[in-house]
């Protein structure tokens, strides 16, 4: 919605047409009678062009739960992607991130596209995921659902991501954007693009060790060693 300010020097009948990217609209008709020179407003709403598919693209919080019974990870869940304050996270080589969305084709939605801009300098946008949009409300709207992993892990080593273990791990800013082709082979725009901030799956827990004397004869020789903490990075699964 826009709203302009313009001097006028005649008496008549006006209206005002903006255009954008998504199409153009015309203000209704609005009249200026003397006394001359006045200030007119007007307020235009410019809509989607008709037949031009459109979509919305947001991040869920999500997470996953390990079934492996002989892990001692076993039945216990862990995030994937999350919100704090206004902010979105994910961690970097962990399957499982959400995203989901919504839009509008006329003739009928197909694919979805994603694609990531991720952390590191000068990257370029790439194709992260397709899918095939879900037809709702008799065609006219429909819905998507992405789940991805952001960035690969080593070869046998499922929990270490591959750009960390080369040295040079993406994290940090990345961003997100979608677009839907309907059935007539039409392209939306780029959705607005979603930043979220992409981080190392590391925990740290705190380990208190101390060495006793052994049960026995022997224990008067010994003596106990004072408790040492340590603080121990482990990868999430």
């Amino acid at each position: 919605t826009g709203r302009a300010y313009f001097n006028v020097t005649q008496a008549g009948v006006f209206t005002i047409t903006q255009t954008n990217l998504a199409g153009s609209a015309t203000s209704p008709d609005f009249t200026v009678t003397q006394p001359l020179p006045a200030v007119a407003t007007a307020e235009v709403t410019v809509l989607p062009r008709p037949g031009v598919p459109s979509l919305s693209l947001n991040l869920v919080e999500s997470s996953q739960r390990v079934m492996e019974p002989g892990s001692s990870y076993h039945g216990r869940t862990f995030k994937r992607a999350w919100r704090e304050g206004q902010d979105w996270h994910a961690y970097l080589g962990r399957a499982g991130v959400r995203f989901e969305g919504s839009g509008e084709a006329l003739a009928g939605a197909g694919l979805v596209q994603l694609e990531a801009k991720n952390a590191e300098a000068g990257a370029d946008w790439f194709l992260l995921s397709e899918v095939q949009a879900s037809a709702v409300e008799g065609g006219r709207r429909f819905t998507y659902a992405f789940e991805v992993r952001l960035g690969s892990v080593m070869p046998g080593q499922p929990l270490v991501p591959e750009s960390w273990a080369r040295g040079r791990a993406l994290t940090g800013p990345w961003r997100f954007r979608a677009r839907v082709c309907d059935l007539t082979g039409v392209w939306s725009a780029w959705s607005s693009e979603l930043p979220v901030q992409v981080v190392l799956p590391l925990v740290t827990r705190s380990e208190t060790l101390q060495t006793l004397p052994p049960a026995g004869e022997e224990a008067d020789w010994f003596t106990a060693s004072e408790p040492r903490t340590f603080n121990l990075a482990l990868w999430v699964p």
